[in-house]
Protein backbone atom coordinates (compact mmCIF):
# COMPACT_ATOMS: atom_id res chain seq x y z
CA UNK A 1 0.00 0.00 0.00
CA UNK A 2 0.77 3.52 -0.79
CA UNK A 3 0.54 6.31 1.90
CA UNK A 4 0.97 10.02 1.43
CA UNK A 5 3.09 11.97 4.25
CA UNK A 6 4.94 14.54 5.16
CA UNK A 7 8.42 14.35 6.77
CA UNK A 8 8.38 15.58 10.42
CA UNK A 9 11.88 14.53 11.59
CA UNK A 10 14.59 12.26 10.65
CA UNK A 11 17.39 10.16 12.17
CA UNK A 12 19.87 9.41 10.53
CA UNK A 13 21.86 7.36 12.93
CA UNK A 14 18.47 4.88 13.22
CA UNK A 15 17.58 5.54 9.43
CA UNK A 16 14.13 6.18 10.69
CA UNK A 17 11.93 9.01 9.24
CA UNK A 18 8.67 10.38 11.61
CA UNK A 19 5.80 11.86 9.46
CA UNK A 20 2.31 12.95 9.39
CA UNK A 21 -0.68 12.09 7.04
CA UNK A 22 -0.74 14.26 4.12
CA UNK A 23 -3.43 14.80 1.69
CA UNK A 24 -6.08 11.51 1.68
CA UNK A 25 -3.80 9.59 3.30
CA UNK A 26 -5.12 8.03 7.18
CA UNK A 27 -2.37 5.89 7.78
CA UNK A 28 -0.05 7.39 10.13
CA UNK A 29 -1.76 10.62 11.80
CA UNK A 30 -0.15 12.87 13.05
CA UNK A 31 2.29 10.95 14.12
CA UNK A 32 4.13 7.97 12.64
CA UNK A 33 7.75 6.50 12.34
CA UNK A 34 9.04 4.65 9.04
CA UNK A 35 12.23 2.64 9.33
CA UNK A 36 13.84 3.40 5.93
CA UNK A 37 17.13 1.04 6.83
CA UNK A 38 15.85 -1.51 3.71
CA UNK A 39 13.55 1.02 2.03
CA UNK A 40 14.36 2.09 -1.78
CA UNK A 41 14.69 5.85 -1.59
CA UNK A 42 14.15 7.92 -4.91
CA UNK A 43 13.19 11.39 -5.56
CA UNK A 44 10.54 12.41 -8.45
CA UNK A 45 11.55 15.70 -10.59
CA UNK A 46 8.15 16.89 -11.63
CA UNK A 47 10.57 18.84 -14.11
CA UNK A 48 11.74 16.19 -16.25
CA UNK A 49 9.14 13.68 -15.02
CA UNK A 50 12.05 11.04 -14.16
CA UNK A 51 12.85 9.52 -10.47
CA UNK A 52 16.68 9.24 -9.39
CA UNK A 53 17.84 6.69 -6.79
CA UNK A 54 18.86 9.07 -3.66
CA UNK A 55 20.23 8.03 -0.13
CA UNK A 56 19.06 9.01 3.33
CA UNK A 57 20.68 12.02 4.21
CA UNK A 58 18.50 13.69 1.11
CA UNK A 59 15.31 13.18 3.03
CA UNK A 60 14.53 16.57 5.19
CA UNK A 61 11.78 17.82 7.56
CA UNK A 62 9.13 19.25 4.96
CA UNK A 63 9.47 16.85 2.39
CA UNK A 64 6.50 15.86 0.66
CA UNK A 65 6.91 11.51 0.60
CA UNK A 66 5.14 8.68 -0.74
CA UNK A 67 5.65 5.55 1.59
CA UNK A 68 5.22 2.03 0.49
CA UNK A 69 4.61 0.05 3.23
CA UNK A 70 3.67 -3.67 3.35
CA UNK A 71 -0.38 -3.99 3.48
CA UNK A 72 0.06 -5.83 7.14
CA UNK A 73 1.88 -3.22 8.74
CA UNK A 74 -0.69 -0.53 8.19
CA UNK A 75 -2.59 -1.16 11.41
CA UNK A 76 0.66 -0.44 13.57
CA UNK A 77 1.41 2.40 11.58
CA UNK A 78 0.28 5.27 13.96
CA UNK A 79 1.87 3.23 17.22
CA UNK A 80 4.83 1.24 15.58
CA UNK A 81 7.56 1.30 13.97
CA UNK A 82 6.92 0.18 10.29
CA UNK A 83 9.23 -1.22 7.83
CA UNK A 84 8.96 1.43 4.81
CA UNK A 85 9.92 -0.86 1.20
CA UNK A 86 10.25 2.26 -0.55
CA UNK A 87 10.33 5.99 -0.13
CA UNK A 88 9.36 8.35 -2.81
CA UNK A 89 10.01 12.28 -2.24
CA UNK A 90 7.14 14.16 -4.36
CA UNK A 91 8.30 17.62 -3.39
CA UNK A 92 10.95 19.00 -1.63
CA UNK A 93 10.04 21.59 1.21
CA UNK A 94 10.89 25.09 -0.39
CA UNK A 95 13.52 27.49 1.14
CA UNK A 96 10.24 30.10 1.23
CA UNK A 97 8.63 27.51 3.80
Amino acid sequence: MLADAEIVSTDSRNQTITVRDAGETTVFGEHGTADCLKAMLSAYNSDTGKTQEIGFEDLQVGDYVVIGLYDNEKAQAQTETVHAESVERMRQKSAQD
